[in-house]
């Protein structure tokens, strides 16, 4: 049997057959509230009361399509990393950032490092730890870079002054005087 799609303001789509209706039911493009007009008797139904177009689509209306693995927020990952969700990991990378900013910025190297696992074991916030990690070494290799070169400066300037306080050797010795004996 065939029938005709008659939209809101009147209008006839069609004729199409109730397969052709099931699958369109699939799509949205009609709804169980939609009249359908019988291209034999020109009688008008909605769409629900059809046998065989909302049946298969209620049966499951997902079937043509696949399921979605891009919209979860946290993969798990098999194999080596299966059962660990990546959070020891995640608390370790702060632990090794915050002993990096207060005692040797090369410890927040591996915060880096295990945030970065943590992320790749499917917990994303191994990601802000391995940020500020990050931050803390750079910052830490700048005050480094400027404690050392401002202690070989002050050094070396304490060297010249030293040099320029000191008499020399050849200055030390006493040249002989011309003074006259009594």
């Amino acid at each position: 049997m065939q029938y005709y799609v008659v939209s809101p303001d009147g209008q006839k789509y069609g004729p199409v057959d109730v397969p052709t209706l099931a699958q369109w039911a699939k799509e949205s493009r009609i709804t169980p509230d939609s009249i359908l007009e019988s291209m034999q008797d020109a009688s008008r139904v909605p769409a629900s009361q059809v046998p065989g177009i909302f049946a298969q689509a209620a049966a499951n209306p997902y079937a043509d399509y696949p399921t979605p693995t891009s919209f979860t927020t946290q993969q798990r990952p098999t194999g080596d990393y299966a059962g660990d969700d990546g959070s020891k990991d995640v608390t370790w990378a702060w632990i090794c950032c915050g002993a990096g900013f207060c005692c040797c910025c090369f410890v927040s190297i591996a915060g880096i490092i295990l945030g970065n696992r943590a992320m790749k074991k499917g917990n994303l916030k191994g990601q802000a730890p391995m940020i500020v990690s990050i931050i803390v070494l750079l910052f830490g290799l700048f005050s480094q870079y400027f404690f050392w070169t401002g202690f070989v400066q002050g050094f070396q300037k304490s060297l010249k002054e030293q040099q320029t306080r000191q008499p020399t050797f050849s200055q030390r010795v006493v040249a002989p005087s011309s003074a006259k004996a009594i």
